[in-house]
């Protein structure tokens, strides 16, 4: 084999063997939906201003781009909206679950640039950075920003989906307390719980129950102290008012029967002697009495069951007005977030 063949061959097993490199892509488990990129306003950067701006977009959108498969670039709001919370705000009706909103400051070859990522229709941003690129060309700025655009979502979605907690206490204690339809215990109690809404309720016999919606914020702790109010109940209403309306109802029912049945002939006694010449029977009910007595008294039994109902119910529904004040929170229900600049 000659020098040369040997040497195109080898070079040619080379090639096949080279790895394939493969641009790295959002992280599946991320968890971060999409991302929307504000306009960037730039300050101080003369002439070069919208290259700055458009080059530190375009690294904004690389570093959620490894966070999120969709990211949109936000249109640029009106002039007047200044502020990162109402650039922010512009991804509300974006579709999009957070909004990465950049500036940056330029003098000379100094770079000062604030990030911030916040999620949508929130009053404060999840996470912020400040960060100085002294002497620095756009690539390196470019990469500066894209890294910490990946950081911050991926250190946003994080603190999203922690946990929260909620702790109860009721006086009297010894309340069974539920969380979304589950039972977690008796008062006083704590339970971990996702971030989110749920509704809390607290049930102790003799007093009203007490319910509520609640908004558990990720990482933070909710606490309520709820006071139970006493309910002036007659627990034998309700089951003596449902017998009393069944009962009532069959002995009606009887009554009416009953009454029918008065005057019609007794046909197992109508036969030869026992019938005259007309055809009638000298045997017939004789149940009138029998009939108006079951009747009224059924009248007056679902009357008296219907009333014990309604008593019942109205115990009931007074308890439930005069429950408990609305929970007040003694410590902040928000998470604490970083202050806007």
């Amino acid at each position: 084999m000659s020098p040369l063949l040997r040497l195109l061959l080898v070079f040619g097993v080379g090639l096949g063997a080279a790895p394939r490199v493969q641009a790295a892509g959002p992280d599946p488990s991320s968890g971060v939906s999409a991302v929307g990129i504000a306009a960037v306003p730039v300050e101080g950067a003369g002439e070069r201003t919208a290259v700055v701006a458009e080059r530190v977009a375009r690294a904004a959108q690389e570093g959620a781009a490894r966070a999120s498969a969709r990211v949109r670039v936000l249109p640029p709001r009106e002039p007047a909206c200044r502020s990162s919370r109402c650039r922010a705000a512009g991804g509300e009706g974006a579709g999009v679950a957070w909004v990465v909103v950049p500036r940056v400051e330029v003098a000379d070859r100094d770079y000062t640039v604030t990030v911030e990522v916040w999620r949508s229709g929130a009053a404060a941003p999840a996470a912020r950075e400040r960060f100085e690129c002294q002497i620095c060309g756009l690539d390196e700025l470019a990469g500066r920003v894209a890294d910490v655009v990946a950081k911050l979502l991926a250190t946003a979605v994080r603190e999203a989906e922690r946990p929260g907690t909620v702790a109860l206490s009721t006086a009297p204690a010894g309340a069974v307390a539920q969380v979304d339809g589950t039972a977690i215990g008796r008062t006083p109690i704590e339970a971990r719980l996702a971030p989110g809404p749920h509704v809390v309720r607290v049930e102790r016999p003799g007093y009203a129950a007490v319910e509520r919606r609640i908004e558990v914020p990720a990482g933070g702790t909710v606490v309520f102290d709820l006071s139970l109010v006493p309910v002036r109940t007659r627990p034998w209403q309700r089951p003596a008012g449902a017998a009393a309306v069944s009962g009532g109802l069959a002995a009606f029912g009887a009554g009416v029967v009953l009454l029918a049945l008065d005057g019609r002939p007794y046909r197992r006694r109508c036969s030869g002697n026992d019938v005259d010449a007309d055809g009638d029977c000298r045997f017939s009910y004789d149940t009138i009495a029998g009939g108006a007595t079951l009747a009224v008294l059924g009248t007056a039994a679902v009357t008296a069951g219907v009333f014990w109902l309604i008593a019942s119910h109205r115990d009931a529904d007074r308890g439930h007005r005069h429950a408990a004040p609305k929970p007040r929170p003694r410590r902040p229900i928000r998470a604490a977030s970083p202050a806007p600049p």
